[in-house]
């Protein structure tokens, strides 16, 4: 237990999950495992319910629980948790017992008032009416802190047409911050804030800015809402025949049409334990469901867009996949409706305190979805290479490519392949598929890495190209060195967690990675010589499952991302973080310079370059895929 807090109405109580095993959880999804209910126990045995208590299927999770306020007089209670959530029952301890002593907080403990804004601010059309299918963005409250702003307001709806709802209680994430220059502002969701409740045409939403100097006002936009459509479906026949094979396709090209919106089944595919379906959203769809009718599978998955705008929807069978005559149901689930709705404010106190010349510097320094289509193409006299992992036309395989920075000179370096890495000096790129390969550029020569498996991953080169560190993934971080040569395999490090390299010190001499603790992701450093792991600090606000952190060559600076995928740079001795870009897939490093796949809903990442310093950016026009590594003279 992290906080614990009373009030006159509620009681607070913050816990983190840390170190669940993999195996603990089920692995069938129609399985969900112990609940984790979570109670307080009074000192005349009274319980108060207070939610439940999981591990969100990751190794490290957070649980916000919220019970009613103690009676007066009553300082001592017990959390008790009677397993943890998600897991399978008697796999772990269960019936936990907590106990809490409460003391009143210190007469100099700050108290934020909470402001109300009334009438709350509200952008309409030039018409003076909502903007469309009426529905509008306010700004209800706000808070003044000494770092920041807390903002609270809602997304309303009226009359949504054809049985619509919006999606989600919170559209937090969704929202976008920008000053009055137009730059984007840095928000994180304020956490602690105790929402109203959400009904079908009211959805609560909260943040907190990076600080307090801006170029009032503040604009808070909602571009687009997620809709979901009344239930609809449509079937067909479908007959695999009597011996369908692994790999065997159907071409189908069956189009979609409902509640206004388009969406076409492009092909089925025969997987060795189950089945694939190709869908093609249409403009606005963001979910198509496709499945057999009176379907069995105990297990299924998604992805895409590739780069054909496909999306794939897997299923798998415990027993053998059905076959035969089948029928096949569609159905258009979520479409994104667009705005844009925004609301503009400005505390009626402006703070005083001239902003640094870092926070200037930082201001502009920010890449966005909004000003991303104003960056030039990179320089015709910019050159480098770019590591790839995308799509390819080849051989219709996600592989491993290099290019220049231009799209020119492309190489595929493997037809199946990922977690590629490129050396310091350009001439190999290691990889992992069902082993680790190490791939020569200039012979074209690959060979595997002896002691290395499928379940190795995420390899990383020291400075000197002498060394390839990389994780094995099972049952925890398993942390190993090995030579490009395939010699000298040894394991450094072992971890019930799950976690992830972030990079290497400038004299190789330390390793560095991150892994969630109690506090949140925290980087940690392998000492090579001696073996000892030292913690260093954690990063603030980090992504629990994928904070994708990494360091820069110098070793000055890591980059990782945030819950809500925004880019932060963040000294390594913790301090001076601030933000670089929002909305990102993955990040590298090459000199001074990051390279940052911006997220595209629907479409591939757009590919940026940035130099934080300078505040330049660019766009690699030519380059598509998934960006994994970079090498700039």
């Amino acid at each position: 237990m992290t906080e614990a807090l009373l009030s006159a109405d509620k009681t607070v109580v913050i816990v983190n999950i840390k170190g669940v095993p993999l195996d603990a959880y089920p692995s069938n999804e129609s399985d969900l495992g112990c609940l984790g209910a979570a109670r307080l126990r009074l000192p005349d045995g009274t319980l108060l319910d207070g939610g439940t208590i999981g591990g969100g299927n990751w190794s490290f999770f957070q649980n916000r629980l919220e019970f009613g306020p103690l009676p007066a007089g009553v300082d001592e209670t017990t959390l008790i948790v009677d397993c943890i959530g998600g897991t399978i029952p008697g796999k772990l301890p269960e019936d936990w017992e907590v106990s809490m002593h409460f003391v009143p907080a210190p007469p100099e403990m700050t108290v934020n008032p909470v402001i109300e804004i009334s009438p709350s601010p509200v952008q309409t059309d030039q018409a003076g009416t909502p903007a469309s299918f009426q529905s509008l963005l306010t700004l209800e409250k706000y808070v003044e802190l000494d770092d920041g702003y807390i903002l609270i307001g809602a997304f309303h709806t009226v009359n949504l047409s054809n049985g619509q709802t919006v999606i989600g209680s919170d559209q937090t994430g969704a929202l976008k911050v920008t000053d009055a220059k137009g730059q984007a502002v840095a928000t994180e969701p304020a956490y602690d804030v105790q929402f109203p409740v959400s009904t079908t045409d009211y959805f609560p939403w909260a943040f907190k800015t990076k600080g307090k100097q801006f170029a009032w006002p503040l604009t808070i936009t909602l571009q687009e809402a997620m809709v979901r459509l009344p239930e609809q479906q449509i079937k067909f026949a479908f007959d695999t025949g009597p011996n369908p094979q692994a790999g065997q396709e159907w071409a189908l090209n069956k189009d979609v049409d409902m509640n206004g919106y388009h969406a076409r089944l492009i092909a089925i595919r025969r997987q060795a334990d189950g089945y694939s379906f190709m869908l093609q959203p249409g403009p606005q769809v963001v979910s198509v469901g496709a499945w057999f009718e009176g379907d069995s599978a105990v297990g299924s998955g998604g992805g895409g867009p590739d780069s054909q705008g496909y999306h794939q929807l897997s299923y798998t069978y415990a027993n053998t996949p059905p076959a035969g005559k089948l029928t096949v149901v569609l159905s258009i689930q979520m479409v994104l409706v667009s705005g844009p709705w925004s609301v503009t404010w400005q505390p009626d106190v402006l703070p005083t305190a001239a902003p640094s010349l870092q926070a200037t510097l930082n201001s502009v320094c920010v890449v966005t979805e909004d000003n991303q289509p104003q960056l030039a193409p990179v320089p015709a006299n910019m050159t480098g290479k770019a590591l790839l992992y995308q799509k390819l036309e080849e051989s219709g395989t996600w592989g491993v490519v290099l290019a220049n920075l231009d799209g020119s000179q492309r190489q595929v370096v493997a037809n199946l392949g990922n977690w590629p890495a490129l050396s310091p000096d350009g001439t190999r790129v290691v990889y992992s598929y069902d082993v680790l390969y190490m791939a020569d550029l200039q012979s074209g020569q690959v060979t595997a890495l002896p002691g290395t498996n499928g379940n190795d991953y995420n390899p990383l080169w020291s400075p000197d190209g002498k060394w390839i560190a990389f994780i094995n993934s099972v049952n925890g971080t398993h942390i190993s060195l090995i030579a490009p040569d395939g010699t000298q395999l040894r394991r450094l490090f072992d971890d019930s967690n799950q976690g992830a390299l972030a990079g290497w010190s400038l004299d190789g001499a330390q390793l560095y990675f991150t892994a969630p603790g109690l506090d949140g992701q925290t980087l940690y450093a392998i000492d090579l010589a001696t073996g000892e792991v030292k913690t260093l600090f954690v990063l603030e606000d980090a992504s629990l499952k994928a904070p994708n952190a990494t360091i820069s060559p110098d070793g000055t600076w890591i980059a990782y991302r945030d819950r809500v995928m925004n880019v932060y740079l963040v000294r390594m001795d913790g301090t001076d973080r601030h933000l670089v870009a929002s909305g990102s897939s993955t990040i590298v490093w090459s000199g001074d310079w990051l390279g940052i796949g911006l997220l595209n809903f629907n479409a591939e990442d757009t590919l940026v370059l940035l130099q934080p310093q300078t505040c330049q950016a660019f766009v690699l026009t030519e380059l598509h895929g998934y960006l994994e590594g970079l090498l700039l003279p």
